[in-house]
């Protein structure tokens, strides 16, 4: 199966959603190496807990080529790319999803790792606040299944978004059968 991921954070942050994103790319890379893994990233910064994704086996690295670059690639350039390259699934790792791609054809998944803490965030301000409210929201109506790491966010993700419980399913990251209950998604959700 060829699998799509957003690897931004992958690439970017060297905390919380990007530890989240390697860690993901290991097990399921470790566990089933049978798959291709292509990492969607709007910019890539090399450093040692980045380069070996570079050449990681059945990993692929894509950075936009085209005039449309950053933020406005990862959000409305994506799809296109993702269908020349193939992709069978796409996994959203950190919130959102690229739009257009429940048009494509491509089946979808998005994990959702919190939803109070940022709405109610002041730090950044209500702007800001809104409007990664405004895409989990996209994310969260658009996608084929929604990834939790717990029940507690499951529950808010219900009630803050109006979900069918059915469309989320609770994988708990530092489960042992997580790349098993990741892959039993794809494998459902593959059209």
């Amino acid at each position: 199966m060829r699998i799509g991921f957003d690897a931004k954070r992958l690439y970017n942050n060297f905390t919380g959603l990007g530890n989240h994103s390697r860690t993901t790319i290991d097990i399921l890379t470790a566990e089933f190496p049978d798959n291709e893994y292509w990492l969607y990233t709007p910019k890539v910064r090399l450093n040692g807990t980045t380069l070996p994704y570079m050449g990681k086996k059945n990993c692929h690295t894509v950075v936009p080529k085209g005039v449309v670059r950053g933020s406005a690639w990862r959000t409305y350039g994506l799809v296109n790319e993702m269908k020349r390259d193939g992709i069978e699934v796409f996994h959203g790792l950190s919130n959102e999803m690229p739009v257009g791609l429940f048009h494509s054809g491509i089946a979808s998944v998005v994990t959702i790792h919190d939803v109070e803490k940022e709405m109610h965030t002041t730090g950044h301000g209500w702007c800001w606040a809104k409007w990664r409210d405004m895409k989990r929201q996209y994310a969260c109506n658009h996608a084929d299944c929604i990834v939790v790491g717990s029940e507690e966010v499951k529950r808010m993700v219900i009630d803050s978004y109006n979900v069918p419980e059915r469309k989320i399913e609770v994988v708990c990251p530092d489960a042992a059968d997580f790349a098993a209950r990741l892959m039993a998604i794809y494998t459902k959700i593959h059209k």
